[in-house]
């Protein structure tokens, strides 16, 4: 099986993570809207369940922005920006700016 270079990798790593992230993403916006059938549970669980979906969607955002990070640190900002762009992982883009945001409020928080 011949080796897959890093940038293709990573390509490939976003694409895949971009399905389960829209997929998890649509769960729960399906329980939200009361489509689902965990929402027929009682109302006490359906807290854990969105926790744990939000928890999905963290663990995914972790993974592609290792992924970027990783090709960055190989071949530079420019490729990991081109495979984001070649991947079509648009919302990649809205997650970076968020985490960015988060940092700096938490950092500001804490002074």
């Amino acid at each position: 099986m011949p080796q897959v270079d890093l940038y293709t990798h990573t390509v490939r790593t976003l694409r895949s993570v971009s399905a389960e992230h829209a997929a998890t993403a649509a769960g729960m916006s399906r329980i939200l809207g009361g489509e689902s059938r965990p929402v027929r549970r009682a109302m006490e669980e359906l807290p854990q369940i969105l926790e744990e979906r939000g928890d999905r969607l963290r663990r995914l955002e972790d993974l592609a922005l290792r992924a970027l990070c990783s090709l960055a640190r190989a071949d530079g900002e420019d490729a990991a920006f081109q495979a984001l762009d070649e991947s079509g992982s648009d919302w990649i883009r809205g997650m970076i700016l968020n985490r960015a945001a988060e940092t700096a409020l938490d950092r500001q928080a804490r002074s």
